[in-house]
């Protein structure tokens, strides 16, 4: 699927396929096709280790996401929670 939005396929992450739009990371700007590539300065492989990583994460203090899009842009977001906004 990444491939297919135009990433290289040596590229790890995980691909956002589905955003909540009243969620976090609709707030803080993230939608279908970004590519999470690290949590808090630890590299990220794949949905499920993003999903187990922000579970335990505390969204109120926030947390640190870099992502890329599929030009091959980088940034960082900082994820909070939906009333620390």
């Amino acid at each position: 699927m990444a491939e297919g939005l135009g990433y290289k396929d040596a590229v790890k992450g995980a691909l956002l396929t589905d955003v909540d739009h009243n969620g976090p990371a609709a707030l803080a700007g993230l939608g279908r096709g970004v590519l999470v590539t690290k949590l808090e300065d630890q590299a990220v492989t794949g949905a499920d280790q993003l999903k187990e990583k922000l579970a335990s994460a505390s969204l109120d203090k926030g947390v640190m996401l870099q992502v890329r899009t599929p030009r091959g842009g980088v940034t960082y977001v900082l994820l909070k929670s939906e009333s620390q906004q």
